[in-house]
């Protein structure tokens, strides 16, 4: 079984993706998941290198898996979950910050 949780946001940064990341967390333990072990991203900076991203996931427990630079296959699972969050009629790309 898989889950995902995908929030639209108007700028991705530090705060935006820390808080994600936290609602998705709660989200998730209430849908019976137990705690989130893993998060996989892409390298944008508000991901490897903010203080603010790392501390949540310190504090969730959970592990930072980075996905390699210029490896298509593995963001395009991120990507499909995406995808799939995505509101009728929305254009752009959207972010994926769990």
């Amino acid at each position: 079984m898989s889950l995902a949780d995908c929030e639209l946001h108007g700028s991705e940064n530090k705060h935006t993706v820390s808080g994600t990341l936290r609602r998705a967390a709660a989200w998730m333990t209430e849908q019976g998941c137990g705690p989130v072990q893993a998060v996989m991203s892409d390298n944008a900076l508000c991901y490897a290198r903010s203080d603010e991203f790392r501390d949540t996931l310190t504090d969730l427990g959970a592990r930072h898996i980075l996905i390699p630079p210029r490896t298509p296959r593995w963001k395009g699972k991120i990507c499909v979950l995406a995808w799939s969050g995505r509101p009728a009629g929305r254009r752009g790309s959207p972010r994926l910050s769990v």
